[in-house]
């Protein structure tokens, strides 16, 4: 039988694989096979399935789209990788987080969703013109915004900083990643990182210096296992700035251990723009609570924008 023209690109192609292989027992993957090929192929192991099943797809986004491919599948197989993920995210939102962890372009992938008619996103109106990029792995913003504009541009600005930080540090600990992706030229100099821990008793560390702040939040993925899912929906996370430049950005999550549920975290970030470099955040103080407790819903944050207070 000739095979299907097929358009995943090689790290497709390789989570494709790594995504079948975890999330799906042998006769999951024969459904797939004689549904994909409508009963014309015969595969005798786990590995031809999935081999069939990705080159008769007809491209990555319409095999991720397909019912039996599940949201639960697409949750456990993001965490077992070291994505952030939220608990409450639908299927569209763990799709993209699957593209862009499989090095599919946004655009890219924006614009085959568009043309399949689904996973419609909000488009932010023709007025407003700011964008958020990551560069050289600190946050850039640039564009254009009213006044009235700038309580959205910061609010996008938590979310986007959110996002970039945790997938950094939870990948911290992965042997592959190059050295310059994590590590103090994140933080300023005289950076601060303030930690409550509360577990059968609290107690508060106080860390100063951005090498010894950046070393112990890397810790907790190298030393102590652990994975950061933030909840980055705006009842997760929120910025505000002031006069004098600083912005600050509040997130709560969850804590995990494998397939473990430890707990819920809070965190507090100032972010002060670098003067030297356009554009460029660096983080000037976190505060960090970390409580362990049984999860029964995604934390949300309550409160002040100064007050750390984990609700769960």
């Amino acid at each position: 039988m000739e095979v299907a023209a097929t358009l995943f690109t090689v790290k497709e192609k390789e989570c494709f694989q790594r995504f079948l292989s975890k999330e799906f027992n042998m006769s999951e993957l024969l459904s797939l096979v004689e549904t994909i090929t409508n009963r014309k192929i015969t595969v005798r192991n786990k590995n031809e399935a999935i081999r069939a099943i990705i080159a008769h797809s007809q491209n990555a986004l319409e095999l991720l789209r397909r019912r039996k491919v599940k949201r639960e599948y697409i949750f456990r197989f993001l965490l077992s990788e070291k994505v952030a993920v939220s608990l409450t995210s639908d299927k569209a939102t763990l799709m993209r987080q699957f593209f862009w962890h499989c090095g599919t372009e946004a655009p890219a992938f924006e614009e085959a969703v568009e043309v399949a008619g689904e996973l419609r996103r909000n488009v932010p109106p023709a007025a407003s013109s700011v964008s958020y990029t990551f560069v050289q792995q600190h946050i850039h913003i640039s564009g254009n915004c009213s006044t009235a504009q700038v309580p959205t541009m910061t609010q996008e600005l938590a979310q986007q900083f959110t996002t970039w930080f945790y997938r950094q540090l939870n990948s911290s600990a992965q042997g592959s990643m190059p050295p310059s992706e994590w590590g103090p030229q994140h933080f300023w100099e005289g950076s601060r990182l303030r930690l409550i821990v509360t577990s059968s008793e609290r107690r508060t560390e106080v860390f100063e210096g951005a090498e010894l702040v950046a070393n112990r939040l890397k810790s907790f993925v190298s030393d102590e296992g652990l994975m950061f899912n933030p909840n980055i929906s705006p009842s997760g996370t929120s910025g505000s700035d002031d006069p004098h430049g600083l912005v600050v950005v509040r997130v709560c999550g969850t804590i995990h251990r494998h397939d473990t549920c430890l707990g819920v975290f809070e965190q507090q970030f100032g972010l002060i723009r670098d003067p030297l470099k356009q554009n460029t955040w660096k983080i000037k103080f976190t505060d960090m609570n970390l409580k362990k407790c049984a999860v029964e819903r995604m934390p949300t944050l309550e409160g002040p924008p100064d007050r750390l207070a984990i609700t769960s």
